[in-house]
């Protein structure tokens, strides 16, 4: 078909093409109304003159069901949906005769017109035509004879009931019932006392009931009632319908049929137990189910999507779930023979493979990374980037165990950027579960004095009198035992709780700087850490210089010391170490040495001290490392700071520093980290 035989329709920014109106009405004059159905968006666009016609919309996204809850009568649906699958699944023409919510009777035929490279629809042109109705009587018969195992005629005037057929079952028990008594009333409540369960008799005689039945007639053609019977002892599932038989308003006669819908739901029960709704594929309770008859040890992997929700916020829910189906599609492309998979919900899946080599696991997780890259690159979406948890598993095993195994797994590497899978270990498990105690008893040890502030002098070495020390944390635990600063620090820097442990320490060295100046004796300064969480906390400065000023102390004896790293990483150190200044604060760099930004800083921060990083100090005895302090020292001074040397354990290593004018030394050479009462025995 030419372009010129064409228009276009604009639906939610995307452009279809239909018929022109030439067309339209040309084949109207035959008696047809056309449409065009889009099956990848699911879509269908209908002409004018059949939205005219039918008196519907003009577009129905989330086909079939949109049009079909439209415009084709209930007891019919299920037929039309078949029949658009038929279609979609690659049939060259699909027809079908339908009765239309109104009563109307069409025939619907659809002719794909375009495919894509794997000769599947992507669009089709559909034809509606109006069919003359034949006798309703013989049309409801022939309708219902499809799916109804017994149908019967009521004269509502005689009161009688005539059988067009009756079903194997309900002739054996009620066969004679009718024969003998055709007493619509009577057979009716026969049949509800002997079949329908208790609970819903009642309501099954309102609706078989001639009042009902006439008073939904002046509104409708069609009655349908689901109900559960009771047969040989077991629960039964029937569907009743009731059908009007005569256009005029005149309630004489109707037809009436019966339906054993057991088999039907029990599948769909079982459908819905097991079948997702969203992907179409497998759940998570057909997973477990499956691995708990699986007789064979494996790897239990889940898998999640970063940061999913970005695909809702920019494409929208619709396209979010079009989305999962095809990384389940993906998924099930990856999958081995014995292998089985299901989504568990939102963006989380799980996959089973029996005694596959770890490095196979490790190959199927890198092939539908890959594949799901390749994916988001293609349909234009947000980059699907997924990260997995892998755990064995071995017949007999709690399954949610294993589950919340690869849990933990997954989670271990859910922000890394180099590698996206995990397989899980005791080990790691147990050292993350020690990690959630300590962040659960943190505020128990800041309220119960748990931290100890422990002091490491800083030493001249010309005279080897000590000049000032640095304020460390140590973790006492109950039973007496301290916890080493590298257990706790990082994990309070990830959750942020380093910030008030940050404060807590200096306002503890500020009141035993506070203690010894009332107590006239001598005060050296002390210098604390900032983290980088607390140097990005608004209003830090004046935190800090309130306690100073609570305290009632001169803000130079607590220096503050501020890393080489964290420094270069806050956009607002500069503004934030002026205001430290300008306060009275010391700042001290610490760890220089170890970043990549050193010498710049030097020159656009206002650091009175900078402290040379034990990697430096190790170098001493080399050539290159000697004349590198040397350098920096040289600079440091020409630039009015003093410096610090930390880490130091060696004599030749203080002999060398001292050569080269380093101010003050701190390390194992002159004292390790001591408690606050042995550091005053030093003092």
């Amino acid at each position: 078909m030419k372009t010129k035989d064409l228009e276009t329709f604009v639906f939610n920014g995307k452009n279809y093409s239909l018929l022109s109106r030439t067309f339209q009405d040309a084949f109207f004059s035959l008696g047809l109304l056309t449409f065009r159905y889009y099956p990848e968006e699911k879509t269908m666009i209908i002409s004018d003159k059949f939205a005219e016609t039918y008196q519907v919309a003009k577009v129905y996204p989330n086909m079939p069901y949109s049009f079909a809850g439209a415009v084709i009568a209930e007891e019919e649906r299920q037929s039309f949906y078949e029949l658009i699958e038929k279609l979609e699944k690659g049939e060259k023409k699909v027809s079908n005769t339908f009765e239309s919510v109104s009563g109307d009777c069409f025939r619907v035929t659809i002719v794909p017109c375009e495919w894509n490279n794997e000769r599947k629809p992507i669009v089709a042109l559909g034809f509606v035509e109006n069919i003359e109705k034949q006798n309703r009587s013989e049309k409801l018969f022939m309708a219902l004879a499809k799916d109804y195992g017994s149908i019967y005629y009521i004269d509502v005037e005689k009161g009688v009931l005539f059988p067009y057929r009756i079903s194997d079952d309900i002739k054996r028990e009620y066969g004679e019932a009718i024969r003998e008594n055709s007493n619509y009333e009577h057979l009716i409540n026969c049949y509800i006392d002997k079949t329908v369960i208790d609970a819903e008799k009642d309501e099954m005689r309102k609706i078989c009931s001639y009042k009902f039945i006439e008073e939904c007639f002046k509104e409708k053609d069609i009655i349908l009632h689901d109900y559960r019977g009771i047969r040989d002892g077991k629960t039964i599932y029937c569907r009743l319908k009731i059908a009007k038989l005569q256009n005029s308003e005149k309630f004489s006669d109707f037809m009436i049929a019966f339906s054993d819908t057991t088999k039907a739901k029990i599948f769909e029960v079982e459908r819905l137990a097991y079948v997702d709704p969203v992907t179409e594929g497998n759940n998570y309770n057909y997973f477990k189910k499956q691995l708990s008859e699986t007789n064979k040890p494996g790897y239990f992997v889940s898998m999640d999507i970063h940061q999913f929700k970005i695909v809702n916020q920019i494409c929208g829910v619709k396209v979010g779930d079009r989305v999962l189906k095809e990384i389940w599609n993906t998924i099930v492309e990856n999958l081995k023979e014995q292998d089985f998979a299901a989504r568990v919900n939102a963006d989380h899946f799980v996959v089973f493979a029996p005694t596959s080599p770890r490095e196979e696991i490790e190959s199927k997780v890198g092939k539908v990374t890959s594949d799901l890259s390749e994916l988001s690159k293609k349909m234009r979406w947000p980059r699907l980037h997924p990260y997995f948890g892998i755990a064995k598993w071995v017949p007999g095993q709690n399954i949610e165990e294993v589950y919340s195994y690869t849990t933990f797994a997954k989670h271990s590497v859910k922000d890394e950027k180099n590698v996206n899978f995990q397989f899980y270990s005791v080990e790691e498990s147990d050292k993350v579960i020690e990690q959630k105690k300590m962040e659960d008893n943190f505020y128990d040890a800041i309220f119960g004095n748990c931290f100890e502030i422990w002091y490491q002098p800083k030493v001249s070495p010309v005279c080897g009198r000590i000049v000032g020390a640095e304020a460390l944390v140590r973790w006492r635990r109950e039973d007496g035992m301290l916890v080493p600063p590298g257990m706790f620090i990082p994990v309070f820097e990830r959750d942020g709780l380093i910030r008030i442990l940050d404060e807590y320490i200096f306002d503890r060295v500020c009141h035993f700087i506070k203690a010894r100046t009332e107590a006239n004796l001598p005060v050296l300064p002390v210098s604390v850490n900032l983290s980088r969480a607390s140097i990005c906390y608004e209003g830090i400065v004046e935190q800090y210089d309130k306690i100073v000023q609570d305290a009632g102390i001169n803000p130079k004896y607590v220096p503050i010391e501020i890393t080489e790293t964290a420094a270069v990483s806050n956009s607002d150190i500069k503004e934030i170490s002026n205001e430290f200044c300008r306060r009275g604060f010391v700042l001290c760099m610490d760890d220089f040495g170890t970043g990549y930004s050193s010498i710049s800083l030097l020159n656009s921060l206002p650091f009175a001290n900078i402290k040379l990083d034990k990697s430096l100090i190790d170098t001493i005895g080399e050539e290159k490392g000697l004349k590198s302090i040397k350098h920096i020292i040289a600079l440091s001074k020409d630039l009015g700071m003093t410096i610090t040397a930390e880490g130091v354990e060696h004599e030749s290593q203080k002999n060398s520093l001292m050569d080269l004018k380093c101010d003050n030394i701190q390390g194992f050479f002159y004292s390790p980290p001591v408690p606050e009462k042995e550091f005053v025995n030093l003092l």
